[in-house]
């Protein structure tokens, strides 16, 4: 793996990485406070419940127990219980799990632009495409041993890994100026493609996908610029594409992405649709509560800034995993267990990798 941290945030001889530390877990946030509130309601039944001991407990001794003061007693009990209370909620986030995030590294560098990486299923090895997304590139999960598998023209476009030794891809030729495309299993190891579907000017993108044929993905997948027409819950973003749609690994919502709306999620039957932030091309974690999202500032010609966001899809809540840092991602694929993010950096055509640690 090439060594160094991304060239452009302090240029030649950067600092080895170092980690950030937020204060506080978005993916752990939810089942914090549900735990919270677990504690403070046994807090209050005890409170509860010892209260109404106690005063019996006073109608019965009264007449022989003078001195004690069971008024104050029920008072430094309460004190503790709203004490307690107050810390429980005001100090969750402290007691969460910090993330910790690593600087960018270089992780695939080559003569070619590389961008659009794809983790394989079981996470050791990643395939990349160049500039219009012509060819295809595979690589060892630390960034060695980059080889070409395929060539052809559109090949990285929606590239999905079967397996840890396959990939299939829709390249596409030109025909009596009509493009034409065709849907082709590639041998990582050989190189060698097998054709799939010959060449037509109408292919199904969501049959390179898996569980493409889910109903609600497939229609965004072959049908983008018409999904909201279709979907009942997105009718009132008619005319508006929905792009890059991701199915959450417990294949129970979709995030996907409408054109200058943002990012949203929503239930694999079409209920409960919800707007989570602004950005595009969504990657769902593996726990299927939080996505990373890239977001990007341009010119109007070219991208000019841009950042990587953890988002919980629970709450919203979201954290820069990217700050400081002069890298524009444009692309990006969580690794299978979470804990890597690469992307695709627009500034030097270069991918570059993130460490998380929960």
């Amino acid at each position: 793996m090439p060594n160094g941290t991304y060239g452009g945030v302090r240029g030649k001889g950067a600092q080895a990485k170092r980690s950030r530390s937020p204060t506080y877990s978005i993916a752990n946030e939810k089942s914090l406070a549900d735990s919270n509130n677990s504690f403070l309601r046994k807090r209050a039944l005890f409170y509860c419940n010892s209260r109404n001991f106690l005063l019996i407990l006073h109608i019965i001794l009264k007449p022989f127990l003078i001195n004690i003061n069971f008024n104050q007693i029920l008072h430094d009990m309460k004190s503790k219980f709203l004490l307690s209370a107050a810390f429980m909620l005001c100090c969750g986030s402290l007691m969460a799990q910090p993330v910790s995030v690593s600087e960018p590294q270089l992780l695939i560098k080559s003569s070619e632009s590389l961008m659009a990486p794809v983790w394989s299923p079981d996470g050791t090895m990643i395939a990349v495409t160049g500039d219009n997304y012509s060819g295809i590139w595979v690589a060892n999960a630390d960034g060695t041993g980059l080889r070409q598998v395929s060539a052809a023209q559109g090949a990285g476009y929606k590239m999905q890994w079967n397996d840890a030794g396959s990939i299939t891809s829709t390249p596409y030729v030109t025909v009596d100026q009509r493009r034409m495309t065709r849907v082709e299993n590639v041998n990582v190891a050989t190189g060698v493609a097998r054709v799939l579907q010959p060449a037509a000017r109408e292919v199904k993108r969501s049959r390179v996908m898996r569980n493409g044929q889910q109903s609600l993905i497939s229609i965004m997948v072959d049908d983008p610029l018409h999904a909201a027409e279709r979907i009942p819950a997105l009718n009132q973003y008619a005319g508006q594409g929905v792009i890059n749609p991701a199915l959450s690994p417990d294949e129970k919502q979709i995030a996907f992405q409408i054109a200058g709306k943002g990012i949203f999620v929503i239930n694999t039957d079409g209920t409960a649709l919800k707007r989570i932030c602004a950005g595009a091309r969504p990657a769902w974690m593996p726990d299927s509560k939080a996505l990373v999202v890239t977001r990007l500032e341009d010119d109007g010609h070219t991208f000019t800034a841009g950042d990587l966001y953890y988002v919980s899809t629970v709450n919203s809540a979201q954290l820069n995993i990217t700050p400081g840092t002069r890298a524009i991602p444009t692309s990006l694929a969580v690794s299978p267990d979470g804990k890597k993010v690469a992307f695709g950096n627009d500034v030097d055509g270069c991918i570059y990798l993130i460490d998380l640690k929960f």
